[in-house]
């Protein structure tokens, strides 16, 4: 068996631990039951705004969401390591949100990032805020930026869990680092359109909050809870 195929047995045998004995579950009520609220216990407790738990933390993620386990946090010998790739992902399709621990990266704020994701898709803000904000965003409110207007949240909140301030020389450096992705497919320029984005992204923010903000008094007033999960099957990093 090579070190890859041990990994993914170790890796799916945990996971199917969990699920069988609902371990997800059941210290999700615990934390209830010690008055933390029925959290997810896979990620943060908080974001820090109330409204963005409400959508981000719940309900409970899908199987397998959560931390991205290393070779030794799984019992396997030899040096320890962890699997390349992005430091977290979030896809609406499955509804499944996963992180990574590096000493290189502060692993709230990389949770961050990706709760705010599922936050935008669950509360049915992505799926409104072009309607919204139509004239006050520029090229922001056409639906082909919808990824990359995702992404630009999810880097000024993490940046935000880290005490920057999205004026920080590195918030743009690494806002810049999202925008050229997505800018090599297209003939815009990576530059000019990092630029406009950070001036769109405070509009953008606040109209997010204000959104969760509305749906909170609409649905104390109605005594339930909207849902909507908008369309399905895209990955966010």
């Amino acid at each position: 068996m090579t070190r890859d195929e041990e990994y993914d047995k170790k890796s799916a045998d945990l996971e199917k631990f969990i699920r069988d004995n609902r371990l997800v579950s059941k210290e999700a009520q615990m934390n209830q039951m010690m008055g933390e609220g029925y959290r997810d216990p896979r990620f943060i407790a908080t974001t820090g705004n109330k409204n963005i738990d409400h959508w981000g933390l719940h309900p409970l993620a899908a199987e397998g969401s959560g931390q991205v386990l290393s070779t030794s946090d799984l019992g396997m010998e030899g040096p320890d390591s962890l699997r390349l790739g992005n430091l977290g992902t979030y896809n609406k399709g499955t509804d499944k949100m996963t992180w990574k621990d590096t000493p290189f990266t502060d692993k709230g704020a990389v949770q961050v990032h990706e709760l705010i994701h599922r936050a935008t898709h669950k509360s049915g803000w992505m799926d409104n805020y072009r309607k919204r904000l139509k004239n006050k965003i520029g090229i922001w409110s056409n639906s082909k930026f919808e990824n990359i207007v995702s992404e630009g949240l999810g880097e000024a909140y993490e940046h935000k869990k880290l005490g920057g301030d999205l004026s920080d020389d590195d918030f743009r450096t690494n806002l810049h680092g999202r925008v050229e992705k997505f800018t090599r497919r297209t003939n815009l320029n990576s530059e000019k359109t990092t630029d406009s984005l950070l001036k769109a992204l405070p509009t953008l923010i606040e109209d997010f909050e204000t959104y969760l903000e509305e749906l909170d008094t609409e649905s104390y007033k109605a005594g339930g809870l909207i849902m909507n999960y908008g369309d399905y099957g895209r990955n966010y990093t």
